[in-house]
């Protein structure tokens, strides 16, 4: 609690130093960022880019090569990720949360010697940039791989020296996504984070306290930071002394009083400091850890389905097997809606696996005798996507719908078009032998879910539908264990 209070005290104390320094309009740019265009990455351009697997979507990074780029050759990456939207302050400091408001990186560089790389936290649903806080975690570090990846293969990217920055949300994101788990934190060289750093506060989202920050700053392994905030890095640097990780970490504070990035379109101590560190960082050798790895690459699982997998269990597949898992799920999808986005969806993802999950959407009846899909349909849909995965060299790894609760579903559909057809359990009781019999025809593990979950299910589902923590663990669970035999994996951790 005294620490606590003591870091509560010097955060206050640095806002109210920060409010006394000058302005960032008293001192002129020396540097502007380019415009941002549409075409093709070059030399001196920064560019709306794409993913293959989102070239029709909202979901974009933005692709800046230095003035000096030239094929063939290799440069330094600069990876940013930007502060949260919708922000303003009495300075006049605007953050919109899109990668093409980022400037740390082109005012660390001047725009020579590094590739620039401005990431989005992604909105996996609407395949959208998420402008507050991470969006999808699991989708926005997959984002961040597959980006860092292209930028190495086609650019000329040096897989040695990926460096992470990132402005106020992006400053925590060095933490909290760089080092969320060690297939990320393998990713980076060094990190600059500016105003904020992961831990120093808790913040509304899952995993934001302190010990948690502390268990990812574990994977930073003596590799070196820049610290920078306006007024004072004394919470920080009182956050890490009290963490116990011994790594290199540069303190500097920024000599203005705006939560802004344009600091560094402008000469300061501080925009020399970090140059400075960046310059001294690429002459030494990198560490190990920081090294690109020769081991086999995870494995990669799609989770395909509807509201119930969109909702939780993938992310908990990933941490129980160390696979890179895709969640693939979309709220009210049918079987007929998935076979529609499949190939973008989950083929795109060359996984190794697949876990199917479908019925809940297609069993339900509200109009009399007319299913949203019919049984014998449903059952078509089935035999084709597996059909699809076992073609492009995926397992499958198949699931029957899991239970509902009658009472609270019937308050959101007509009971008598059930009852018509022998009632709510002989409905889904049909949905479930018909995956039963696909699993058997294609020879493709189910995993039960209506029969194991049955007894727990009431206790743990608001509605009657969807799985509530505890369930969606059960649900990861069972899973995991399928998926473990299915790719010759270790059993999965529990």
């Amino acid at each position: 609690m005294k620490k606590s209070l003591l870091l509560g005290a010097v955060l206050l104390l640095g806002a109210a130093r920060a409010a006394e320094l000058p302005d960032l309009s008293s001192v002129a740019p020396d540097l502007v960022v380019p415009p941002l265009t549409a075409g093709a990455p070059a030399a001196g351009a920064r560019v709306k880019h794409y993913l293959p697997d989102f070239k029709d979507t909202q979901l974009y990074h933005v692709l800046y090569l230095p003035t000096d780029w030239k094929p063939g050759a290799r440069y330094p990456v600069i990876v940013e990720y930007a502060g949260n939207g919708n922000y303003s302050n009495r300075f006049g400091d605007v953050s919109t949360g899109v990668p093409e408001g980022s400037k740390l990186g082109y005012g660390i560089s001047a725009g020579t010697n590094c590739i620039w790389l401005c990431l989005p936290y992604v909105n996996a649903q609407e395949k959208k940039v998420a402008t507050q806080w991470w969006g999808d975690v699991e989708a926005t570090l997959a984002y961040c791989q597959q980006a860092v990846r292209m930028v190495c293969d086609q650019y000329g990217g040096d897989r040695a020296n990926v460096i992470l920055c990132g402005f106020s949300r992006g400053a925590i994101a060095c933490g909290y996504l760089g080092l969320h788990d060690d297939e990320s934190a393998r990713l980076w060289r060094a990190f600059i984070p500016y105003s904020h750093y992961d831990g120093v506060r808790t913040w509304h989202y899952p995993a934001s306290d302190a010990a948690s920050a502390i268990a990812r700053l574990q994977r930073l392994k003596g590799r070196p930071t820049f610290v920078c905030q306006e007024g004072t890095v004394e919470s920080t640097k009182q956050f890490i002394a009290a963490s116990g990780v011994q790594a290199p970490f540069t303190f500097q504070a920024v000599p203005f009083r705006n939560h802004n990035d344009g600091w560094t379109l402008r000469d300061s101590p501080t925009r020399q400091a970090v140059r400075a560190w960046l310059r001294d960082v690429l002459r030494t050798p990198p560490a190990e850890v920081a090294a690109p790895t020769p081991a086999t690459p995870a494995k990669a699982v799609v989770c395909f389905g509807d509201s119930i997998t969109h909702l939780g269990y993938p992310k908990l597949i990933a941490e129980q097997l160390g696979v890179r898992v895709i969640n693939a799920g979309v709220s009210g999808n049918t079987t007929k809606a998935g076979l529609a986005r499949m190939e973008k969806d989950v083929l795109a993802h060359s996984p190794d696996a697949v876990t199917i999950l479908f019925g809940t959407n297609d069993s339900v009846l509200d109009k009399p005798k007319t299913y949203k899909v019919a049984p014998a349909h449903f059952e078509a849909n089935l035999r084709e996507m597996i059909t699809r995965c076992q073609k492009a060299g995926a397992k499958v790894v198949l699931a029957t719908l899991p239970p509902i609760i009658a009472g609270p579903y019937f308050t959101r559909h007509p009971q008598a078009n059930y009852d018509a057809e022998g009632g709510l359990a002989q409905v889904l009781a049909n949905y479930q032998a018909l995956a039963q019999r696909v699993g058997k025809a294609l020879e493709v593990p189910v995993v039960d879910l209506h029969s194991t979950l049955a007894k727990d299910w009431p206790q743990h589902s608001r509605d009657g539908v969807h799985p509530d923590a505890e369930m969606s663990r059960q649900i990861a669970a069972q899973f995991a264990a399928a998926l473990a035999q299915v790719l010759a994996l270790p059993p999965p951790a529990r």
